[in-house]
């Protein structure tokens, strides 16, 4: 039975977690080089725990394991009707909450709850669980897949909640439990399309406006200098070819050096998350934005790369206000926003179509002969991280001129190192290689505010 769960856990945790694991559970065992690169080679010693965990504590071990971890500071922002329900509220009623039963496989504990003059805060556990709740209430405790820490705060000045929630199905199950086991009357802030705007910006998606509208209209005001690193477009009825969500790599570019991204907001393309490579005051670091919920309108924040707490939290802040005033105003500045998108309009239909195409043709047929190499040749490991900084590369020049395919060889060394060169998919979970069984969205239907 230990053997079953420990190959249950190890597909759900990603190659950087089972080697933590592994190292917490044996302080004498180092990786080889091939088990840093390829998760498979790490499944015979992460079953070869079974020898070291007793049976007693298997429970404590998968907890341990399974404990997520969040990337950076994330935050879902919603606003509270009214507060007077916090008159009557005794926080020691809410320390009673102790593995919940919620939503068929979950189970919610309040561990904390902190009422102070300006601010209410709660700490949530969440557990999920593969099997679903029984009759009585009664679950397979081996069963457990996940274990999240989920912080929210409730400014009682600005009536201002957040969810510090990085996984987006448990985002979904801390809004369900506060509004329908707490009884919290909250609602989103979302990005409402404002057609007094919206007709004034051509072919532009409305929400693409707005982003870019929000980084530089709002966003500067605080000193907030941003670059984008990444963008994710959803191209679907846009495009003749490849329908979907695109990923553009910019690596801090102006997003004009980008003829790809140029295409996409010329032909209407929505986005659908992006990142930022940020300076504020001293500090670098970089901000993760996705478009979530069914209608791409409730923005998640995640703030990377930074380890001073503070620091994070009072950007957080900062970043949360402007999203509040861009989704109860729309676009900050109209001009500005349509010179922008103008510029993008010219770089796209004039751009030198004939010396993009040899470039895209060139960086193929180099993606093809790299992938060739790598799965006929046996490369030392430690060319690997050479090859992919090459890759990715390879892989912006492509974006800047525009190229819009699938290219294969790409999609096979991609493969090969087990890497996609995007930091925008890490953000809608807190692990990778998530079996089928783990919780999705869709088993979680969002219900009405």
């Amino acid at each position: 039975m230990k053997s079953a769960i420990l190959r249950r856990v190890f597909e759900r945790l990603n190659k950087e977690t089972v080697i933590e694991v592994i190292q917490t559970m044996n302080k004498s065992w180092e990786p080889t080089k091939k088990q840093r690169r390829i998760k498979k080679e790490l499944l015979a010693d992460f079953l070869n725990l079974a020898d070291l965990i007793n049976d007693e504590s298997i429970e404590d071990f998968v907890e341990m394991a399974v404990m997520t971890k969040q990337i950076g500071l994330p935050a879902f922002t919603y606003k509270i009707n009214s507060i007077t329900f916090l008159d009557s509220l005794d926080e020691k009623d809410y320390n009673t909450i102790k593995d919940y039963p919620f939503l068929e496989n979950f189970s919610v504990s309040v561990e904390e709850a902190v009422d102070r003059d300006d601010l209410f805060t709660l700490q949530l556990r969440i557990k999920e669980y593969k099997a679903h709740w029984r009759h009585g209430g009664v679950l397979d405790r081996n069963s457990l897949t996940a274990v999240y820490k989920i912080n929210i705060s409730l400014d009682k000045e600005k009536k201002k909640v957040t969810f510090n929630a990085g996984n987006d199905a448990i985002h979904e199950v801390t809004r369900r439990f506060v509004s329908e086991k707490l009884k919290w009357p909250i609602s989103a802030y979302r990005i409402i399309e404002k057609a007094s705007q919206s007709y004034q910006i051509g072919n532009a998606n409305f929400k693409t406006a707005i982003l870019l509208d929000f980084i530089e209209n709002r966003l500067s005001q605080n000193g907030i200098k941003s670059k984008f690193k990444e963008i994710k477009f959803d191209t679907k009825g846009k495009v003749h070819q490849n329908e979907g969500i695109r990923n553009v790599t910019i690596n801090g570019r102006d997003i004009l050096s980008s003829q790809l991204a140029c295409q996409y907001i010329t032909m209407g393309s929505g986005i659908a998350s992006f990142k930022l490579s940020i300076s504020y005051g001293e500090q670098d670091f970089s901000a993760i934005f996705s478009l979530k919920g069914k209608d791409s309108d409730l923005m998640k924040i995640v703030i990377v790369d930074i380890d001073d707490t503070d620091l994070k939290e009072e950007i957080l802040e900062l970043i949360q206000e402007h999203y509040i005033a861009m989704c109860i105003e729309g676009i900050k500045d109209m001009d500005t926003t349509k010179r922008i998108l103008e510029t993008i309009y010219d770089k796209y239909t004039e751009g030198d179509k004939f010396v993009f195409q040899v470039i895209q043709d060139s960086m193929v047929k180099v993606n093809s002969h790299l992938s060739n190499l790598l799965r006929n040749t046996d490369i030392e490991d430690d060319f690997y991280e050479i090859i992919n900084d090459i890759v990715y590369n390879n892989k912006i020049i492509l974006d800047a001129a525009g190229y819009n395919g699938i290219d294969d060889g790409l999609e096979k060394i991609k493969e090969i190192l087990e890497s996609n060169f995007s930091d925008l998919d890490e953000d809608d979970s807190d692990n990778e290689n998530e079996d089928d069984d783990s919780v999705s969205e869709k088993e979680i239907p969002e219900d009405k505010e």
